[in-house]
């Protein structure tokens, strides 16, 4: 079993979603603006990128950098740095997830994922970005820059 999936049995499934919960959030409201400061872009960006900025900062868990570049990267390239990595997590499972819990079980693109952080960031007020969510785009908005 790996970190990115959840585990068997109820309270350690529970325990890992709000964790995972805890960590996606954290990514959502306090990563952007260390992206952009970092890589001069608003993204998509590159997996190495987002994995080297969660390093570089302190707050953030690096469980779940593979969410990370599921929200922040395009879907090719995070394909490719996973493999190259050999990390053995299902792309589709995380994006569900993230679909789930944040975006209203819709798919989401990169602009969704840009609108929650300004919504829900560290000055946004509002509550759950992902409120009204539904289809917005799919893996196609996620084009490289």
């Amino acid at each position: 079993m790996s970190d990115f999936n959840p585990p068997d049995g109820l309270l350690l499934r529970v325990i890992w979603r709000l964790r995972r919960h805890a960590a996606v959030r954290r990514y959502l409201t306090r990563l952007p603006p260390m992206l952009l400061k970092d890589y001069g872009h608003r993204g998509p960006y590159r997996p190495l990128q987002v994995e080297a900025t969660i390093c570089r900062h302190k707050g953030f868990s690096r469980r779940f950098i593979p969410h990370a570049q599921a929200l922040f990267c395009d879907e090719a390239s995070v394909r490719a740095a996973w493999r190259d990595a050999a990390i053995n997590a299902r792309y589709e499972a995380i994006r569900n997830d993230l679909a789930d819990a944040f975006f209203s079980g819709g798919d989401y693109s990169y602009a969704d994922v840009a609108r929650y952080s300004a919504e829900t960031g560290p000055e946004g007020s509002t509550g759950h970005g992902g409120e009204g969510g539904g289809h917005h785009g799919g893996h196609g908005g996620h084009g490289g820059h």
